[in-house]
């Protein structure tokens, strides 16, 4: 009998150790399987973070080269005179001098037709300025240049 109830002893144990056993390698398991999980999410949540940081840094760069840009056609603007505008040529050599000035690498008007003066000559819309295909007619509105003499208090205004 003595016998027995070791043997029974021997077997509950074995049968204890082997269901300690699966429940350490499944509890293992399963933390694994959930710390991948968190990591992977913590990854994720950090980089999402750091792109989020380079795409505000890049749209800020992107930001003051816009608006440097756009003082620079606002000075070249500012700059136009009447004579500027009596014929063709004068435009063009006008065109040139911005050009060169600021050393910009396109600096056209466009017209309400469509039409576009560069300091090359005008041209109508075409692939030249990919641009310019995309945007439709009826966004361009009728350009004027207002400008005033020196010495004299009337704004002088002149569509282009």
């Amino acid at each position: 009998m003595q016998n027995v109830g070791k043997s029974r002893t021997k077997a509950i144990a074995i049968v204890g150790g082997a269901i300690l056993a699966i429940i350490l390698v499944v509890g293992t398991i399963g933390m694994g399987v959930i710390a991948r999980r968190d990591t992977d999410r913590a990854v994720r949540t950090v980089s999402r973070m750091y792109l989020d940081e380079l795409a505000g840094r890049r749209e800020q760069v992107v930001e003051n080269n816009l608006h440097s840009k756009i003082d620079v056609i606002r000075i070249a603007v500012d700059q136009l005179r009447e004579e500027n505008l009596s014929d063709k040529s004068h435009l063009e050599a006008y065109q040139r001098r911005m050009k060169q000035l600021y050393s910009l690498d396109k600096f056209a008007f466009v017209d309400t037709e469509g039409l576009i003066y560069t300091s090359t000559g005008t041209q109508v819309r075409s692939a030249r300025y990919p641009w310019f295909l995309l945007l439709p007619l009826c966004f361009l509105q009728p350009a004027s240049v207002s400008y005033r003499s020196s010495g004299d208090s009337q704004i002088t205004r002149k569509l282009i």
